[in-house]
């Protein structure tokens, strides 16, 4: 297998790794695209408990597809 060198590299990209994913799990979006666009659509759709379209000023709440607000959903 590879040196001790190689084995420090790959060591340490898992701790990025892990660190970046930690960061990922424990903070919030607090953006303004995700807290304008996609918390609303999330919060809706779980309130009406369904993905219908509801009325919004905002064209792009109603008119993207849904993947990410899904994942969050999934996940509440």
């Amino acid at each position: 297998m590879g040196g001790a060198g190689e084995r420090l590299l790959l060591a340490a990209l898992f701790v990025l790794a892990g660190l970046v994913l930690l960061t990922a799990a424990v903070a919030p979006p607090n953006n303004v695209d995700s807290l304008n666009h996609h918390m609303v659509r999330v919060v809706r759709w779980a309130q009406q408990g369904s993905l219908e379209p509801f009325a919004t000023l905002r064209n792009g709440q109603v008119s993207k597809p849904p993947f990410a607000e899904l994942a969050i959903l999934n996940n509440l």
